[in-house]
C-alpha cells in the first residue's frame, strides 16, 4: 500500500476533529449554532471509529466557549450586585452550597440553560477548575447520547 493511502484517513480524522472543535466552540458562544444537531449529522457520516474522538473533540470545544464565558464574567463579578436579579438572587446564591452539582445538569440536560450557567457561575465566583470539570464530563454524557442516537435509531427502528 502507498504511504499516501495510509496517511489520507489519518488527515480526514483530524480535519474532521479539528472542524469539530471549531463548530462547538462556535456553538458554545452562538445558542442557535446548534451543536446536537451537527453531531447526529457526523455520526451518521464519519467512520464509526473516529466517533469517540469526535465526542471528546466536541466535549472540548463547548467546555473553552464555556471557560472563556465564565471567565468573563469573572472579571466582571465585581459588577455584579444581588438586586440586578432581583427574586433569582436567592437561587443562584443558592448555587454555592452544590455549585458543580447545577453546572453539571445543565450540561447534560440544558436546563437551566448552560450559556446562562457559565456566566452566573463567573460572577458569583464558583471555582474555575470544578466549573470546567463539571461542564467537560456533563457535555461528554451528553454529546455521547447525541453521537449514540443514530445508532439506537436503527436497532428499535
Amino acid at each position: 500500500m502507498a504511504p499516501a493511502a495510509t496517511i489520507a484517513p489519518v488527515v480526514e480524522t483530524l480535519a474532521l476533529l479539528a472542524a469539530t472543535v471549531a463548530f462547538c466552540v462556535v456553538s458554545g458562544f452562538v445558542p442557535f449554532v446548534n451543536t446536537e444537531l451537527y453531531l447526529i449529522v457526523v455520526a451518521v457520516e464519519a467512520p464509526v471509529a473516529a466517533l469517540p474522538l469526535v465526542v471528546v473533540a466536541a466535549a472540548a470545544g463547548q467546555t473553552i466557549a464555556k471557560a472563556a464565558m465564565f471567565g468573563a464574567a469573572h472579571r466582571a463579578g465585581r459588577f455584579y450586585k444581588p438586586t440586578l436579579l432581583g427574586r433569582w438572587h436567592a437561587k443562584v446564591a443558592s448555587w454555592r452550597r452544590r455549585p458543580y452539582w447545577v453546572v453539571f445538569v445543565s450540561a447534560v440536560a440544558g436546563v437551566p440553560p448552560l450559556y446562562v450557567v457559565s456566566v452566573l457561575a463567573g460572577a458569583i465566583r464558583i471555582p474555575f477548575r470544578g466549573f470546567v470539570v463539571a461542564t467537560f464530563v456533563g457535555r461528554l454524557l451528553r454529546f455521547a447520547a447525541c453521537v449514540s442516537a443514530p445508532f439506537l435509531a436503527k436497532l428499535f427502528l
